[in-house]
């Protein structure tokens, strides 16, 4: 049976918890002796933000340990969409590049890494992409860190949609959209994360994947397999009954369990459970769900010469809110300095 570790956590105390975690699923028997690690945290945001990225804590945390097992570990992302911000803006603005150096661990950006083409074989056709080669060859154990949450377009994102910031390139990413279900599935196959660590000290409900309203859970979620974390996740939040078309895609392929009572839990999962987690969409969520289901509209909105003037109008109107937190936190840090 997969397990699933499931407990509150003491701010910033995350070690004692992390280990029983992986005490609970036997990390030992994953993660052999200088194995080549890679680890997949969730930078949705250049900076940590609550319930929107992976605590650097929970990651200093999770590799300290591994640390103990090997030492060839590598974190990485890559470059925001619409090419917003760099990968290493977001390992900066989540204290990496420190504890790279503590840990003498390293940073890869996954959009400048080397890629190779691989051949997808998707329902309807077969499709070329290009994707990491550290990925693909270089790589014994995936570990990913997901940040649970709501999400605007694909109504969650748990741990299989993690695995969406490992396509290189965000019109990349952009271009795929239309056919999301199959191809992150597909790419979970390739990738097969072996431990999920889900940070759930915050979650964010409302709005997602970079604006809503971060919920404060001092919760971890520690699996074997992505698919039990799926399934329980989704109790978790109170949403077992919500249609998500990827996990039915998952389901279909066997990748998620029937049913709660084929997962092994730590202890019972139901004192955990939330009601708190809703989704309420914006005009400029409908706008941008209608790209993400149809290529052409994609392709108008992001590749388009007309890309541009249609951003810059909505952005007039609405706002640019990851314009306005980057500001914001600018203006904090100028404010803090001596």
């Amino acid at each position: 049976m997969s397990k699933i570790f499931v407990s509150l956590t003491k701010e910033r105390e995350f070690t004692p918890i992390m280990e029983q975690a992986l005490q609970w699923i036997n990390w030992e028997s994953i993660v052999s002796p200088g194995a080549r690690v890679f680890i997949k945290p969730n930078f949705t945001f250049p900076f940590y933000k609550p319930g929107v990225t992976t605590s650097p804590e929970i990651i200093e945390t999770l590799v300290r340990i591994l640390r103990e097992r090997t030492s060839r570990i590598v974190i990485g992302e890559s470059d925001g969409g619409a090419r917003s911000w760099k990968a290493e803006d977001a390992f900066q603005g989540h204290d990496l590049p420190r504890i790279a150096g503590k840990y003498n661990i390293s940073l890869v950006n996954l959009s400048v890494t080397s890629r190779e083409w691989v051949e997808l074989p998707m329902q309807k056709k077969k499709v070329r992409i290009e994707l990491p080669s550290l990925l693909l060859h270089e790589t014994d154990v995936f570990i990913t860190i997901p940040v649970p949450k709501i999400h605007c377009m694909t109504k969650v994102s748990l741990a299989l949609k993690n695995q969406w910031g490992c396509i290189p390139g965000a019109e990349n990413r952009f271009r795929w959209h239309s056919r999301f279900d199959e191809m992150i599935c597909i790419l979970n196959g390739l990738f097969r994360p072996r431990l999920i660590i889900g940070d759930c000290t915050w979650m964010l409900t409302g709005n997602g994947p970079m604006f809503g309203e971060p919920l404060k859970r001092d919760m971890l979620v520690v699996s074997d397999h992505i698919g039990a974390f799926e399934l329980t996740m989704l109790h978790l939040m109170g949403l077992e009954k919500w249609r998500i078309s990827h996990l039915e895609e998952a389901k279909r392929r066997g990748m998620v369990p029937t049913s709660l009572s084929q997962i092994a839990f730590n202890t019972d999962w139901r004192p955990f459970r939330s009601d708190q987690f809703f989704l309420k969409r914006t005009l400029q969520n409908w706008i941008a769900l209608a790209g993400f289901k149809n290529r052409f509209v994609t392709w108008l909105g992001y590749e388009s010469p007309f890309a541009r003037p249609i951003h810059d109008i909505l952005y007039y109107l609405k706002g640019n809110p990851l314009k306005e937190a980057l500001l914001q936190r600018q203006s904090s840090k100028r404010s803090k300095e001596p």
